[in-house]
């Protein structure tokens, strides 16, 4: 027969792992709400079982609390790193929020809370957009001052072009056929692309294939929406590496053979105060 204990064990951790996956579902609204809210989840939860559950030595309760936060966390960073490291701080925030209320329930010192609080809201108005900026574009706020003398790139008919051949501004922003993010900002680009300033800027977006694809494959892609800005394509993924690109979308913008802006399009857009 399972022992009433077990069964108390098993059930704290289950209801941690599908608490886990609620939070998770927050990332469709940003990485912040899943913080804020996923926090104030598991400091409650791990509060009130502290509080109700007696019969639970608390040290062992905060690990059923925790460890199914923690297995997962480890199965899916193992799994596949590169898009996971994302949603970290606000996995973490889960953990911390466990520990924190861990020690207000032995402590009941409300500077334990006040400083989760505080610490939540500093990383979610200061600290998440440098951290997001720093893995995705190698920078905080955007600016870089990068030589870059050439792009081998190729128009939709197989031509050869070097975009960077002008004394205008150049916008290249980065693509590929699996992401969604890329497919959802084409619409504005193609708006910006239709009234931005020819004679300052030219606006293009770089399509990078992934393996086995092929150019004319994704050209096809945008063929059947008439998008007005130019397509470019890559060969291959080495394209990547002189300009550093490791995530997509990424836009870059070029003055003089020099990418002083790596980021996003509206970000941009912003930069070069294009409205």
């Amino acid at each position: 027969m399972i022992s009433t204990n077990f069964k108390l064990y098993a059930g704290l951790s289950i209801l941690s792992f599908i608490l886990f996956i609620v939070t998770a579902l927050l990332t469709i609204f940003g990485f912040g709400y899943k913080l804020v809210i996923g926090s104030l989840i598991y400091f409650a939860t791990t509060y009130i079982s502290l509080k109700y559950l007696l019969s639970v030595r608390p040290l062992v309760l905060l690990q059923l609390v925790t460890f199914p936060v923690i297995l997962i966390l480890l199965f899916f960073n193992l799994l596949d790193f590169k898009s996971t490291w994302v949603s970290a701080p606000s996995n973490v925030f889960l953990l911390l929020s466990s520990y924190a209320s861990y020690f207000f329930y032995k402590s009941k010192n409300y500077l334990v809370p006040i400083s989760l609080i505080i610490l939540a809201l500093l990383w979610l108005f200061k600290g998440e957009e440098k951290f997001k900026n720093i893995m995705k574009y190698g920078s905080s706020d955007n600016r870089v001052k990068e030589k870059i003398s050439i792009l081998s790139v190729y128009d939709a008919i197989g031509k050869s072009e070097n975009p960077l051949n002008t004394s205008k501004v150049v916008i290249l922003d980065f693509w590929n056929s699996h992401c969604g993010p890329c497919f959802a900002q084409f619409p504005l680009i193609d708006s910006i692309s239709k009234k931005i300033d020819t004679s300052k800027f030219e606006l293009m977006v770089v399509n990078v294939p992934l393996n086995g694809e092929k150019k004319d494959d994704n050209y096809e892609l945008l063929s059947n929406f008439n998008y007005s800005f130019k397509q470019l394509f890559a060969l291959d993924s080495n394209i990547m590496a002189s300009p550093k690109i490791k995530y997509f979308p990424t836009t870059l913008v070029i003055k003089q053979n020099t990418i002083v802006f790596r980021g996003d399009f509206l970000e941009a857009l912003k930069y070069l105060k294009i409205k």
